[in-house]
């Protein structure tokens, strides 16, 4: 897709690669989900540095995956990133089967054995409320799937994040797909509900405190 007002990654932009990893890690080292999977991992490697490390390389992963297909972009200055991915031009079944590949490369290269470990055992106990592929049935197969979006924590509340969200909306109506997307927080339920999703499903994990909020948006005429 090449959208007005955004950047499409070129993967071997690993400059700007690198610095989107760092934006999106900050961003989703303070979400739900990866607040979760931090909880479970050695007390040396939460908080600090190290965490955000952890973060940033896991970012990274997707970036590196993602790139090479057309599915990274990013605002012209670099502020907010997105992951989006046209199903039908999905080399993989999905975007879990391409990511999974990436979370592997993150344990075998920057994780330490205990830490990797951990990472392990706290994604199969995540598994029931990450369902990642829940929009693969009765959506239909030709849909825009956004696994990340992130503004840089300094430049919040700036509209940063609707230069960066809109483009793709416009697109979807001009090609009659839905959007679909999963988040963690109700505080986003309600931001996404802004642009038009509607919350389809919610799959709540009472043990781990956790509830997937699933949305779909149609096509707008």
């Amino acid at each position: 897709m090449v959208l007005p007002g955004l950047i499409t990654l070129d993967p071997t932009d690993a400059e700007l690669a690198t610095h989107l990893a760092e934006i999106g890690g900050d961003s989703f080292v303070e979400e739900n989900w990866m607040r979760t999977l931090l909880s479970a991992f050695p007390s040396t490697s939460t908080g600090g540095e190290r965490e955000r490390f952890i973060a940033h390389a896991l970012i990274a992963a997707d970036i590196a995956v993602g790139a090479p297909h057309g599915f990274v972009y990013c605002l012209e200055d670099g502020s907010a990133l997105a992951i989006a991915v046209r199903t039908t031009e999905l080399p993989h079944s999905s975007w879990s089967q391409l990511e999974s590949s990436a979370i592997l490369d993150v344990a075998e290269s920057v994780l330490t054995p205990e830490e990797t470990q951990a990472l392990t055992l706290q994604l199969e106990k995540m598994v029931p409320v990450s369902q990642f592929d829940w929009h693969s049935k009765g959506i239909g197969e030709d849909r825009l799937y956004f696994p990340f979006l992130a503004v840089d924590p300094a430049h919040r509340h700036s509209g940063r994040f609707s230069k960066l969200f809109e483009p793709f909306l416009a697109y979807a109506d001009a090609e009659q797909i839905p959007c679909v997307l999963e988040t963690y927080s109700p505080e986003l339920v309600k931001l996404y509900e802004h642009y038009g999703f509607e919350e389809v499903q919610a799959i709540e994990d009472e043990t781990l405190g956790l509830v997937q909020h699933c949305m779909v948006r149609k096509p707008q005429a």
